[in-house]
């Protein structure tokens, strides 16, 4: 029979061998939570250049601005606005701001209900919405939606369609709550509409609001069927918005 000393061997060889499992285990769940993924996504960066899809036999537009996130500034766009609405085809133009302690469902809740109120009296045949930031997501989210006939033309800029996912995970358990959270751990595939409607990802390459969560490019994956996407690796978070609401502005007017 196996003598005392034997067990005892075998208890401490079994017990070290689970310490050290339990610690590796416990070691990588901290590191996923506090340290950035450096994974570098296997997307391709193209030099596709945007150019403007404007059917001229459109004689009525609406246009919504989706803000960023924490962006509650509600005349932040006002110049923007007044180009706008110097077309005798605009029938209006809705800002459209969130809180970001809802979640992401809430907030499309909110946002499809004011849509249908802005959109319905004015009958308009096209609908352009301009998502910035995390704006765009809310509209990406919240596309299949809307209850609108006419063509929708959805223009993201610097959005994070994907979210962190895991690189980001860390952002469940220390920072925010409600959509940011959700952005923190990742975002799932987003419902393709049925009506008819087309996307536009404007995307940054390196960007430093972004970055502070996972790989600026990996965070904006294209999370919508059937949409374009365009990279400007010379802007950052900030400076994409006016050359990219510019590029808008002079393709509809």
């Amino acid at each position: 029979m196996p003598s005392k000393k034997m067990f005892k061997k075998v208890f401490w060889f079994i017990f070290v061998v689970v310490f050290i499992i339990v610690t590796i285990f416990v070691v990588k769940f901290i590191y996923n939570i506090f340290i950035p993924s450096s994974h570098s996504p296997n997307i391709e960066i193209t030099d596709n250049v945007f150019e403007c899809e404007n059917d001229n036999s459109i004689l009525s537009r609406a246009y919504i601005i989706l803000l960023g996130f924490g962006d509650h500034n509600l005349n932040q766009y006002l110049d923007k606005e007044e180009v706008i609405l110097q077309n005798s085809k605009t029938k209006g133009v809705l800002v459209y701001d969130y809180n970001e302690n809802l979640s992401l469902e809430e907030i499309s809740n909110d946002f499809i209900q004011e849509t249908n109120s802005f959109i319905q009296p004015l009958n308009a045949e096209e609908l352009i919405l301009i998502g910035i930031s995390a704006g765009g997501t809310v509209a990406s989210y919240s596309l299949n939606k809307l209850d609108f006939e006419g063509i929708v033309k959805l223009h993201t800029i610097a959005s994070p369609l994907r979210g962190c996912d895991n690189g980001g995970f860390r952002k469940k358990f220390v920072e925010g709550e409600g959509f940011w959270r959700e952005i923190g751990i990742g975002l799932d595939q987003f419902i393709t509409p049925s009506l008819n409607y087309m996307a536009y990802h404007h995307k940054t390459v390196q960007d430093e609001y972004l970055e502070q969560c996972y790989s600026a490019v990996e965070m904006q994956n294209n999370n919508l069927e059937n949409s374009k996407e365009f990279y400007y690796p010379e802007e950052n978070h900030g400076s994409i918005v006016n050359l990219i609401f510019d590029k808008i502005l002079s393709c509809y007017q």
